[in-house]
């Protein structure tokens, strides 16, 4: 059974396909064009089907090596260090709190330049020998602070950290992270597929602006595989190099894809646009990469599923290097 949507049912009007949609009334003058169009839009829903081929480039080896899984991975470690903080903060484990906050920056501030190797922190914390951290805690005040003979002490204790059992909490946190945007996934997958808004989710954004990503360019590549539809292929980077440019963040980042929907809902409403010979039609353009991002999302989910794989591989590895040491 397909997961639960919204409780409207609304459909999704900007991005379902209207069936019968009026093409444009052009004067006596354009008789040409119309000619030439053969009374049909030009885009990609109707010649540029997707053939065996491309849609194995979508399959999980080609997803393997792509920028947008290496998001995916260091975007669920980053937010399982963000839970794991949150979890030491609420039952008080200040030194915890602090101790794994400045490891963590330093660890990714070296590990910026590796894209998808965020979550190779957990191996670095199974490999750490453990420390003693002290804790500084606020005190009362005693006695002037003009006496000469009162001798500041700092007031705290100390704490002590083992990386390895902290480590086993991030693959627990990391796991269940796993497993609810692998549902969530789902949720938007079988939305995009039936062309239905879906209830809110808490990664909805991250996750759809990802799937959204890899959906426009493979839509790109199918276009530049036929130069007839050279400018829907134009038309289409235009648009996606001017909405993304217009996000406040880091063009090529997660953050400059972050409302997928809201960038496909816009490219259904432009109206029809005509460019040479070609009448292009924005919104079966934007049902075409809707229909692309449903099979990317799952994709994603299948790629989430080796989440515990990973961990197990780094627990072995860890094990065998203390036998054989």
């Amino acid at each position: 059974p397909l997961p639960a949507v919204a409780a409207s049912g609304r459909s999704n009007k900007s991005i379902r396909p209207e069936p019968g949609r009026m093409m444009l009334v052009l004067a006596a003058s354009s008789s040409h064009a119309l000619a030439v169009f053969g009374g049909q839009p030009v885009s990609s829903a109707r010649h540029c089907r997707r053939s065996p081929d491309c849609l194995a480039q979508l399959g999980s080896s080609s997803w393997a090596t792509s920028p947008e899984n290496h998001m995916l991975k260091d975007s669920l470690m980053e937010r399982t260090i963000e839970t794991q903080l949150l979890q030491f903060n609420c039952i008080g484990e200040r030194g915890k709190v602090k101790w794994l906050h400045s490891r963590w920056n330093t660890f990714a501030e070296a590990g910026s330049e590796a894209p998808g190797k965020l979550h190779h922190f957990i191996d670095e914390m199974l490999r750490s020998d453990r420390e003693m951290l002290f804790v500084r805690t606020t005190s009362i005040r005693q006695g002037s602070p003009s006496n000469p003979y009162l001798r500041p002490k700092p007031h705290g204790y100390h704490l002590e950290i083992e990386p390895a059992q902290i480590a086993l909490r991030l693959m627990r946190c990391r796991e269940q992270l796993a497993v609810e945007w692998r549902e969530e996934l789902a949720v938007l997958s079988s939305c995009d597929r039936l062309g239905v808004e879906h209830e809110a989710l808490p990664d909805a954004g991250l996750l759809s602006g990802l799937a959204t990503r890899v959906a426009l360019r493979r839509l790109r590549h199918d276009l530049s595989l036929l130069p007839s539809r050279a400018p829907v292929l134009h038309y289409l980077t235009n648009y996606i190099q001017r909405e993304t440019a217009a996000a406040d963040a880091p063009a090529g980042t997660a953050a400059a894809w972050a409302d997928g929907e809201a960038l496909l809902r816009k490219l259904a409403e432009q109206p029809l646009v005509i460019r040479g010979t070609a009448l292009i039609d924005p919104q079966q353009l934007a049902t075409e990469a809707t229909l692309l991002r449903a099979e990317v999302e799952a994709l994603m989910a299948s790629a989430l599923e080796e989440t515990t794989g990973e961990h197990l591989s780094a627990q072995a590895s860890f094990l065998d290097d203390c036998f054989d040491a």
